[in-house]
C-alpha cells in the first residue's frame, strides 16, 4: 500500500486501505427450533473463516521468536522462587504424579496409528479417541498451573486462575445479537476477583487463553518455516486471539498457550502478525515452565498482557456511582493528550457502538465517552457532554485521520461527523508514541508500524439499525447519503468506507434545528483530491466573495490574488484491485463491480467512483433492515409467554437468521458477489409479497408497506445488464429521490 504526497508532504491522496480480515456474521444466539440445514451452514461458515484467516496468516506468523519472552519478561521471576517451586513439584509425590499423568497419556496416544485416534471412542458417539486424550489431560495440567501461580505467596495479590475446561466462551451476554460465534478454547485464564463458577463465560473476562493438542507434531516446531502455511493450531488460535480482542477491544495484543504433548509455546497476536515463542519440553526443562506460568498467571500486569497503557478499568461500584446507573459493561478511563499537550481523561459508557471482528488491520472501536475530572478534594466526576472516541491503528505512511477533517472545506457537510480533537496515542508518561514496534520487535520487514490513533468527535449517534420508527430511519439515511454526496460533488472526496458501522443516528434528531438526523462518519481510507499548483490565474482585487475564494500571495507589486483553476487527482487514484490482497472488513457492502474485479488477473484494475459509494450504501440499508429484524424477532421471543406461539416465532427467528447469515456472512468474494444483485433475497424479501420470509416479515410488524416500496426502489437502481456486461451505475441523485419518495410518504409530511 502506497500513500502519495504532493509537494509539500502535506495534502493526503490516501489509496487502498489496509487490508483487513472478512468475519463471518455468526449469531451467537442458540435456537433449537432452527431448521437443521442452519446448523450445517454455521460449519461451513466456521470452516470457511478458518479457512479465510490462514490464508491471511501467511507470511504474517512467526515462529521460534525470542522476542515473546523479552515482551513478556519471564526473566523477571526471581531465581530463588524458581528453584524451590520446581523442587516443589519435582519432590510433591501428587504433583510428579500428575506431571506422570501427562507423559503417560502423550506416550500412549503416540503409540497408536493416527487412524486410530481419528475414531471415536464408542459407538454412536461423536468424540474420537484423539479429543478423549485431550480432555484426560485436563486435570493434571491444571493442578500444575495453579500450583505454580499459588506457590509461596505471602503478597495481598491473588494469582488468576487457569481453567482448562473447553467450555464455549461466549462473545457477549446472549440477546446482544453479535456477529461472532461462541469458541471452546481449552484453557482460559480469570482475574482473581472473578469466580468462574459464577461468572458469565465472556471473552472479556479472559485475560490470556490457550489450546491442548495430543501431540508434539501438531504444535509449532523448532525448524518451522515462517513462510509456509499456518499449522490448524496456529489458526485456531489467530480465531481465539480475534475473539478476545474483539470483546476487549482496549487490548493492543492478545496472549496465548499452546500445548502440543508435553511441549508449550507461547503467542502474542497483534494487528499485524503472531510471534510464537520457541517451543520447549514442559518436564524436561520445568524451570522453564515456572518461569512462563509465574509469569502469566501472577507476575505480568494485564497492561503487560495487552491492554492499552493509557487506560484503566473503573470498578463497577465506581463506574455506578459515576454513571447514576447499574453497570452492565465495563468502564474504563482513557487518557489522551490534547493539542495543548495536557492530558485529558475520558470515561467509557456502555458497550462499545463498534468493535473489529477482523485480527488484522486497523482494529477501529467506537465508544461513548464523557469528560473524568477530579476536584480539589480528590473527588471524581464526570461533566461535560457525551462524545464519541473513535479508535484505529494506522499506517504511519498515511495521513492521519485526525488531519484528514482539516482537509474538509467550508462549507462544512452537514451530515459528517464534527472532531474534537484528536491524534496519535504517546505511552503515558512519554514522548513515544505507541506503536506495533514499540509495544513489540519489529519482525515484520515493513517500513512503517502501525501507529495508535484517536479522535473525539463532537456528534453523538448510535447504529442506523436501532432505529424506532421509519421517520428516524429514513430521515437518518438521507443525512448520511447527503453528507457523501456534499464530500463529491461539492469537494471531490470520496469516502470509499460507507459500510453500516459508519452510518449513525443522530441522538436528539434535528435538537440543532439544521435538519440533521444522521451522520456519516470514517474519512480514514477517504480519496481527498490534491490542489494543482501550476494551475492558478492571477485576478484583480475583485469582490469579498472573491477575496474569501481566493489564494493571497507575496509578488513583487504586492498581494496578489489567485483562484484555482481545477483540481486533479494523483494517478494513484486507480485502486489497485488485485488477487490474493487480504479481504477487506468491509468487503460485504462492496459494488459488483468491485467484487467481480477481486478474484480476476494480478494487472486488473478498478477505478472507484462515487456510484460505488452509492452501492454500497444500499447493501448497508440493507444489512441494517435485516439486523433490526432479527434483533426485534428475538425481542419477541423472550418476551412471549404462550408456548405454541414462542415455539413459531423461534422457527420464524432461525429462518431470518438464516437468511441474514447467508447475506451477509459469505467468506469468498465469488460467493458473496452471486448475493449482490438486485434479485437477492437480501432485498427482494423485503418487497416480493409471495416470499415466505417476505410474509413473516409483514406478520410480525417488521417491516411495512413504505419500507417494502422504498427497498424495492433501491433493488431498481441495481439492475444491470448481465449479458453485455455493463453494471449498474446508481447516482447519489438517484439514491437521495428514492428517500425522499420514502419520506414523502410519512404521515404529516
Amino acid at each position: 500500500m502506497t500513500d502519495t504526497r504532493d509537494v509539500a508532504g502535506d495534502d493526503p491522496v490516501i489509496t487502498t486501505p489496509e487490508p483487513d480480515v472478512v468475519d463471518v456474521n455468526d449469531d451467537d444466539i442458540p435456537s433449537p427450533l432452527r431448521p437443521n440445514f442452519i446448523n450445517n451452514e454455521i460449519i461451513r461458515l466456521t470452516t470457511g473463516r478458518r479457512n479465510l484467516i490462514k490464508d491471511a496468516l501467511r507470511g504474517r506468523v512467526f515462529y521460534n521468536s525470542p522476542e515473546v519472552f523479552q515482551i513478556l519478561p519471564i526473566a523477571h521471576v526471581p531465581d530463588d522462587f524458581v528453584d524451590k517451586c520446581t523442587a516443589s513439584l519435582v519432590e510433591s509425590s501428587s504433583l510428579w504424579s500428575a506431571i506422570s499423568e501427562v507423559k503417560t497419556i502423550v506416550t500412549q496416544a503416540q503409540s497408536l496409528p493416527r487412524e486410530e485416534l481419528a475414531k471415536v471412542v464408542a459407538p454412536g458417539s461423536t468424540v474420537t479417541k484423539e479429543a478423549s486424550f485431550e480432555t484426560q489431560m485436563y486435570r493434571p495440567l491444571e493442578t500444575i498451573f495453579n500450583h505454580i501461580g499459588n506457590f509461596y505467596e505471602e503478597s495481598m495479590k491473588q494469582p488468576r486462575f487457569i481453567s482448562f475446561s473447553g467450555k464455549e466462551i461466549q462473545f457477549n451476554e446472549p440477546g446482544t445479537h453479535d456477529p461472532v460465534p461462541a469458541l471452546k478454547p481449552d484453557i482460559t485464564a480469570w482475574d482473581s476477583t472473578l469466580d468462574p463458577g459464577r461468572t458469565p463465560l465472556l471473552w472479556r473476562n479472559v485475560d490470556f487463553f490457550g489450546d491442548v493438542k495430543l501431540l508434539n507434531a501438531h504444535g509449532p516446531q523448532i525448524n518451522e518455516r515462517n513462510n509456509g502455511p499456518a499449522k490448524p493450531l496456529i489458526v485456531q488460535c489467530a480465531d481465539y486471539a480475534r475473539c478476545h480482542m474483539s470483546s476487549r477491544p482496549l487490548m493492543l495484543f492478545s496472549v496465548g498457550i499452546l500445548i502440543c504433548g508435553t511441549t508449550l509455546s507461547v503467542s502474542i497476536v497483534d494487528r499485524q502478525k503472531i510471534l510464537i515463542s520457541p517451543p520447549f519440553d514442559m518436564f524436561n526443562q520445568i524451570e522453564l515452565l515456572v518461569r512462563v506460568i509465574r509469569s502469566l498467571s501472577f507476575n505480568l500486569s494485564i497492561e503487560q498482557l495487552g491492554l492499552d497503557p493509557c487506560s484503566e478499568k473503573l470498578p463497577d461500584s465506581e463506574a455506578a456511582r459515576l454513571l447514576g446507573r447499574h453497570v452492565v459493561y465495563p468502564s474504563h478511563i482513557i487518557s489522551h493528550v490534547d493539542d495543548s499537550g495536557g492530558v485529558r481523561k475520558w470515561c467509557t459508557i456502555g458497550p462499545p457502538l463498534w468493535v473489529p471482528l477482523t485480527i488484522f488491520g486497523r482494529g477501529t472501536y467506537v465508544f461513548k465517552v464523557r469528560e473524568y475530572k477530579m476536584d480539589n478534594t480528590g473527588a471524581t466526576y464526570l461533566c461535560g457532554s457525551v462524545y464519541v472516541l473513535k479508535s484505529s491503528w494506522r499506517n504511519s505512511s498515511r495521513t492521519a485521520e485526525s488531519k484528514l477533517y482539516s482537509y474538509v472545506r467550508q462549507p462544512y457537510p452537514k451530515g459528517l461527523v464534527r472532531m474534537l480533537y484528536g491524534g496519535d496515542v504517546k505511552i503515558p508518561g512519554s514522548d513515544s508514541l505507541i506503536t506495533t514496534h514499540t509495544l513489540m520487535e519489529p519482525v515484520l520487514d515493513d517500513n512503517y508500524a502501525a501507529v495508535l490513533h484517536r479522535l473525539f468527535l463532537l456528534d453523538v449517534g448510535r447504529p442506523l439499525w436501532e432505529y424506532e420508527d421509519d421517520e428516524e430511519l429514513f430521515r437518518g439515511l438521507k443525512s448520511a447519503i447527503d453528507a457523501g454526496r456534499a464530500l463529491w460533488e461539492e469537494q471531490q472526496i470520496l469516502h470509499r468506507d460507507i459500510n453500516p458501522g459508519n452510518i449513525l443516528l443522530r441522538e436528539h434528531p434535528d435538537d440543532r434545528g439544521d435538519g440533521v438526523w444522521g451522520y456519516l462518519a470514517d474519512l480514514d481510507v477517504a480519496r481527498f483530491p490534491t490542489l494543482d499548483k501550476i494551475s492558478m490565474r492571477k485576478v484583480p482585487i475583485a469582490t469579498a466573495e472573491d477575496r474569501r475564494r481566493a489564494r493571497i500571495v507575496l509578488a513583487k507589486g504586492g498581494l496578489e490574488f489567485q483562484f484555482q483553476t481545477h483540481i486533479r487527482f494523483r494517478n494513484t487514484d486507480q485502486d489497485d484491485i488485485r488477487r490474493g490482497l487480504a479481504i477487506s472488513g468491509n468487503v460485504q457492502f462492496l459494488a459488483l463491480e468491485i467484487l467481480d474485479a477481486l478474484p480476476s488477473s494480478r494487472d486488473g484494475r478498478v477505478q472507484r467512483s462515487a456510484t460505488h459509494d452509492v452501492q454500497s450504501f444500499i447493501w448497508s440499508i440493507s444489512y441494517c433492515l435485516w439486523r433490526a429484524a432479527v434483533s426485534r424477532l428475538w425481542v419477541l421471543v423472550s418476551e412471549n409467554t404462550d408456548p405454541v406461539l414462542k415455539r413459531e416465532i423461534k422457527g420464524e427467528y432461525g429462518t431470518i437468521l438464516s437468511v441474514f447469515r447467508t447475506s451477509y456472512g459469505q467468506v469468498s468474494y465469488r460467493e458473496i458477489a452471486i448475493w449482490r444483485t438486485n434479485r437477492s433475497p437480501a432485498l427482494a424479501s423485503f418487497f416480493k409479497d409471495s416470499d415466505e420470509i417476505y410474509q413473516i416479515l409483514r406478520r410480525r410488524g417488521l417491516i411495512n408497506d413504505r419500507i417494502s416500496r422504498f427497498i424495492e426502489s433501491l433493488s431498481k437502481l441495481l439492475i444491470d445488464d448481465f449479458y453485455s456486461g455493463l453494471y449498474a451505475k446508481p447516482s447519489y441523485q438517484d439514491l437521495l429521490k428514492a428517500i425522499d419518495d420514502a419520506i414523502a410518504q410519512l404521515p404529516h409530511t
